[in-house]
């Protein structure tokens, strides 16, 4: 039986500091707009494209990035232990 090297990080992000940080999700989302919105350009992407956003936090660079490849694309994002969907 194998052992999931992430387990640790999974533990901690679905423990107290994952709730307090979905708590915080909106704060959070508005102090990391400009910066989200300096990088979508270099993500550049295109109507219809598979877009993998890893490391998606609470997920909202994958719906924003799900907006841009539109109803012919599709956006999923993992994170420690979670995964979106669009």
């Amino acid at each position: 039986m194998a052992t999931n090297p992430n387990a640790q990080q999974i533990e901690f992000w679905n423990g107290p500091t994952g709730e307090k940080w979905a708590k915080q999700q909106e704060h959070i989302d508005l102090n990391l707009n400009d910066i989200t919105d300096a990088l979508l350009p270099f993500a550049n992407a295109q109507k219809g494209e598979r877009i993998l956003d890893i490391g998606c936090g609470c997920g909202t660079t994958t719906l924003r990035l799900a907006m841009r490849v539109g109803r012919d694309g599709a956006a999923a994002g993992v994170d420690a232990g979670r995964r979106f969907d669009s």
